[in-house]
């Protein structure tokens, strides 16, 4: 097989080496970047020559014209500068953004968990404790105090929507017909949670009942909740897979510049494993040096 870099004589060899030395010389770049320039930038000129002395041009004839078509040094400088300007800003940004989308992942799912299974049943609890614990409040049916404590339930506890409570004998407890002797309903917060319910926001009602002691009366109560619906989980792990895929990109992209040993390799730990991965990758290549 031939080999084509001998279609270059050492004049040429020399200028070209020269050209990329001076480029990489005036291009404010870290000391790793500057040979990645340089290597990337010779062997472009170096096919560039091969080609045209494959066309019967002389090699000296050859790198003077693919010299001219780079112009100067400084002319590749600036566009180089331009190309790893955009880039270091595109990573940033992308770092940014990864950030951006871990934390409201965080907060999405966070919230969905804390709001629907501890603070809902949290505020449940502490319902269960207005409702009438003595005959006296419930002689006569549900009476106005008893009244007042389910309103003030309903319109303080942030989970509640509204309540319906009825009186009934021990022994009808299993029999109850759904029929509520009081109910009371917030306005308030109909009117705040009546918009794009079914995206945001659902209704399920639970059931509370509550035997008055040395007696065989039953509360019994149903308590309409506001629960987050599942499309907060699911924005919320939607934003944590952008996080993953934004995060990876940047960090493949850093690993790449930073020349770490068996790229391939460290491509697919971070993809599996993400910032652990790439602190990993950067300990290592930081402890080679």
């Amino acid at each position: 097989m031939e080999n084509l870099s001998n279609l270059i004589d050492d004049q040429s060899a020399l200028l070209i080496h020269e050209f990329c030395q001076k480029v990489c010389f005036k291009i404010n770049e870290s000391k790793e970047t500057k040979e990645e320039i340089y290597e990337e930038l010779k062997s472009n000129m170096e096919e560039e020559v091969i080609e045209l002395v494959k066309n019967n041009f002389t090699s000296t004839e050859a790198t003077k014209m693919v010299l001219q078509g780079y112009h100067s040094p400084q002319k590749m400088v600036n566009k180089l500068s331009e190309i790893y300007k955009t880039k270091k800003w595109l990573n940033g940004k992308l770092l940014k953004l990864a950030a951006f989308c871990l934390i409201f992942s965080i907060i999405f799912i966070s919230t969905f968990y804390y709001w629907n299974f501890k603070y809902i049943k949290l505020q449940a609890e502490q319902f269960f404790d207005l409702l009438p614990d003595t005959v006296e409040f419930i002689e006569n049916g549900v009476s106005l105090e008893t009244e007042e404590m389910i309103k003030y339930g309903v319109d303080n506890f942030l989970s509640v929507q509204a309540a319906m409570i009825s009186i009934v004998e021990y022994e009808d407890a299993y029999n109850f017909n759904g029929e509520y002797q009081y109910v009371y309903n917030s306005k308030e917060r109909n009117r705040l949670f009546e918009k794009e319910r079914e995206h945001i926001f659902n209704f399920p009602f639970y059931g509370i009942s509550k035997r008055i002691p040395n007696s065989d009366i039953i509360v019994e109560a149903q308590i309409k909740l506001i629960q987050l619906s599942n499309n907060i989980l699911y924005f919320g792990i939607f934003l944590f897979a952008c996080y993953w895929f934004l995060f990876s990109t940047w960090a493949v992209s850093n690993l790449k510049y930073n020349h770490v040993n068996k790229l391939q390799l460290a491509v697919v730990i971070v993809l599996l494993f993400n910032i652990v991965g790439y602190l990993f990758y950067v300990k290592r290549n930081v402890a080679s040096l």
